[in-house]
């Protein structure tokens, strides 16, 4: 989680700037630790946020857990929702949403979670990725059953066909 380090980030913002001014950043967080001195800190450097929200807390919940194992859903989206109370244009002009998919959580009800609550995702999702087979054992653990492969299939299938029909 690079918010644990956010005094480096900092440093790190202010070294780049020096050797070139026009560069900009951006950063992936679990989302738990956005608060607000941290997003002061974020605007301060005009850092790109992508915030990882797997869709519905049952979704979320079932991979993204705090060490001593509750979920952070809940932390996330209430974080989100201060942010964009608190600094309404950054919210619109510099965070967005990464959606990660797993075998153990739906893909119908993270497509269905991010069109009713769009507030959220202002900018959209912004990247939607399957969990990553390098370097863990994650997918040999956790082996998609034919109901979910399916799922992932039509959401895909829409997708596409959003595309190519110019809806999407």
């Amino acid at each position: 989680e690079p918010l644990l380090e956010i005094a480096l980030i900092a440093d790190c913002c202010a070294v780049s700037k020096r050797i070139r001014e026009d560069v900009r950043f951006q950063l992936t967080t679990n989302g738990t630790l956005l608060t607000d001195a941290v997003v002061r800190r974020l605007l301060e450097w005009d850092i790109y946020t992508v915030v990882s929200l797997d869709g519905p807390s049952d979704n979320h919940d079932a991979n993204r857990l705090f060490r001593k194992g509750s979920g952070s859903w809940k932390t996330v989206v209430g974080n989100l929702r201060r942010i964009r109370e608190n600094h309404p244009e950054y919210y619109e002009t510099h965070l967005g949403v990464n959606c990660v998919l797993a075998p153990n959580a739906s893909p119908e009800a993270a497509a269905k979670f991010f069109s009713v609550e769009n507030e959220l995702c202002p900018n959209g999702v912004m990247l939607v990725t399957l969990v990553s087979d390098r370097g863990t054992d994650y997918w040999t653990r956790n082996q998609p059953t034919v109901e979910w492969r399916n799922e992932l299939t039509e959401l895909r299938s829409r997708y596409y066909e959003a595309l190519i029909t110019g809806e999407g």
